[in-house]
């Protein structure tokens, strides 16, 4: 009987900030054009007044459009680099592994999107982070920056 129960109200975006979360899911899926595959992410934030809100990104890592592709590989660089796995064999490698995602609105103003990634504690609000161990040599690339799929990802 749905008159004894009050429904559950829309949950309205969170505020524009920098908050602790960890990545939940991430699922492939077709682009909604059907032309290619992008990556789904559910990020979940672990502290502070909106703690287990999720947070949604969608990553289109196999796009005919390359400006598009070539945002999304790069953002998988962030998420990788943030968490200290750079080249991932699962993508159960990047779960539960805290970061700080920087988050803002859409153009309309009517839903979050993430504007950038980064290592937890990096935020004024979460002190100074630590340098970040490197490899001699530089920074070893990322699985599938140039455009391949990597193997955690399915064919």
């Amino acid at each position: 009987d749905a008159s004894k129960v009050e429904p559950n109200q829309p949950l309205q975006p969170i505020p524009t900030g920098t908050y602790l979360v960890v990545m939940t899911a991430a699922d492939k899926q077709r682009t909604k054009s059907g032309s290619g595959e992008l990556l789904a992410i559910t990020f979940k934030v672990v502290d502070g007044p909106y703690k287990n809100r999720t947070v949604m990104e969608r990553l289109n890592l196999w796009n005919q459009n390359v400006v598009a592709k070539e945002i999304a590989w790069k953002d998988m660089s962030a998420i990788c680099r943030a968490v200290g796995v750079l080249q991932p064999n699962d993508a159960s490698a990047l779960f539960n592994l805290p970061l700080e995602i920087i988050v803002g609105f859409s153009k309309d103003a009517k839903y979050n999107e993430i504007k950038g990634y980064q290592k937890r504690g990096t935020s004024a609000q979460g002190g100074a982070a630590p340098a970040a161990q490197q490899p001699a040599g530089g920074t070893p690339p990322v699985a599938g920056v140039t455009g391949e799929k990597p193997s955690w990802m399915g064919s």
